[in-house]
This record gives C-alpha cells, sequence and structure tokens, in this order.
C-alpha cells in the first residue's frame, strides 16, 4: 500500500511537471507569436 502510495505522488509530480511544461511551451509560442506581429507591424 506504502508502495503504491508512492507512486500516486511520483506519478502526480511528473504529471505537474509535464503540465507546467506544456504550458510555459504554449505561453511561450504565443509570446514569440507576438514579437513576431509587432516586428512585422514596425
Amino acid at each position: 500500500m506504502e508502495i503504491a502510495g508512492r507512486i500516486a505522488v511520483g506519478t502526480g509530480a511528473v504529471g505537474g511537471i509535464g503540465r507546467a511544461l506544456a504550458l510555459a511551451k504554449s505561453l511561450s509560442a504565443d509570446f514569440f507569436d507576438l514579437l513576431q506581429r509587432a516586428g512585422k507591424d514596425s
């Protein structure tokens, strides 16, 4: 039971890191898109 709990905590941490990475990736993509648009306007 203790091992199952550790696995659950471990996968939860990995899932959280994955979500954070996905969020950072989408945010940086949006930011890059904004920079490109600003470059075209000027």
